[in-house]
């Protein structure tokens, strides 16, 4: 694996929290306009309908939801997230770090190999950060920790993600529930093989040590571009969630060959429990507005093929046509 491996899991990450995906190298193929959005209007074998929109969990400014995203919303009677947004809330994620994030009988640097505890070191020094704070911190909880703050040095703000512009001004009175809980998406991590969560954090400790990216000078050579691979790469996902290129972000997420072992628990096994979950709303009698990462709605085991086959009518939505200018 290559230190861009890393980079692609920070996007999966970012695509749905625990999300894996392929071998990201630069340069890659630039999103493309699609006229469609990331969105799906579903229809249950019983008649009740419902919405399926996959999110990103990062934003870097301020954006508008086209038209028929709204109208979606305004057409639901409940809003169905991963989690509940009470769940991410600084004090509720502590806890929740506490209960299976840390070492019990062996410390961090017991627990990987010279090298990786040293690429750690690193990456403390360069952040700022005293080793005292990781020592008995599991490889995945630190791997999330480097990812954190690859975000937020990278220019990026979890507070302008789809979620959050969702509960915060899209449909700040909609009712919200989780299809999964904190706890459940931390034991996954937690369950992933010792060696995989050190390949995971060694990976992504190498792309957060890069050296910025190189672009072309006005007199032909190249000089730093002053950003990392991980801003340039997530740049790009945010460019494909807003063309609605759900081939670009399926290449990311599904790209690599993942052992079963990591995609069943990671990927697979959670669709089809966000699969159960949707069609417990649906028994309830509710009008869901699902949103969840993009990385959940790829392939034939992603949500919009997963409720297909459970017989749905499934539908993905175009984007509505910008308006014609008025004549004066």
């Amino acid at each position: 694996m290559t230190h861009r491996t890393g980079l692609a899991w920070a996007l999966a990450l970012l695509l749905g929290p625990l999300g894996f995906g392929c071998a990201t190298s630069k340069p890659l193929v630039p999103p493309i306009e699609t006229g469609q959005l990331l969105l799906w209007e579903a229809v249950a074998p019983t008649g009740e309908p419902l919405h399926l929109l996959g999110t990103l969990h990062i934003g870097r400014s301020s954006y508008e939801f086209d038209p028929a995203i709204q109208a979606a919303l305004d057409d639901s009677d409940v809003l169905a997230l991963e989690l509940r947004m009470s769940e991410l809330e600084p004090e509720a994620i502590r806890i929740a770090f506490a209960k299976v994030g840390l070492f019990a009988d062996q410390g961090l640097f017991e627990a990987v190999s010279p090298e990786t505890g040293e690429l750690v070191r690193q990456w403390l020094e360069a952040s700022g950060t005293s080793e005292e704070s990781v020592r008995s911190v599991k490889p995945w909880a630190v791997w999330l920790m480097v990812m954190s703050t690859a975000v937020e040095s990278g220019g990026f703000e979890f507070d302008k993600g789809v979620e959050s512009k969702l509960t915060v001004d899209a449909a700040p009175s909609l009712p919200t529930v989780g299809l999964e809980t904190l706890d459940s998406q931390l034991a996954t991590l937690d369950a992933l093989p010792a060696e995989f969560q050190e390949e995971m954090l060694r990976d992504s400790l190498e792309a957060a040590l890069a050296p910025p990216t190189k672009e072309p000078s006005a007199g032909g050579s190249e000089e730093d571009s002053g950003r990392t691979e991980f801003a340039e790469a997530a740049d790009q996902m945010i460019d494909a969630w807003q063309k609605g290129d759900l081939d670009w972000i399926e290449r990311q997420v599904l790209g690599q060959a993942t052992p079963e072992e990591i995609s069943d628990p990671v990927i697979v096994a959670r669709n089809h429990n966000m699969a159960a979950g949707i069609e417990r709303l649906i028994t309830e009698g509710h009008r869901p507005f699902v949103a969840v990462g993009a990385a959940h709605m790829v392939g034939d085991q992603g949500l919009p093929q997963l409720l297909v086959g459970r017989g749905y009518r499934v539908r993905r939505v175009p984007k509505t046509p910008p308006s014609a200018p008025s004549e004066e």
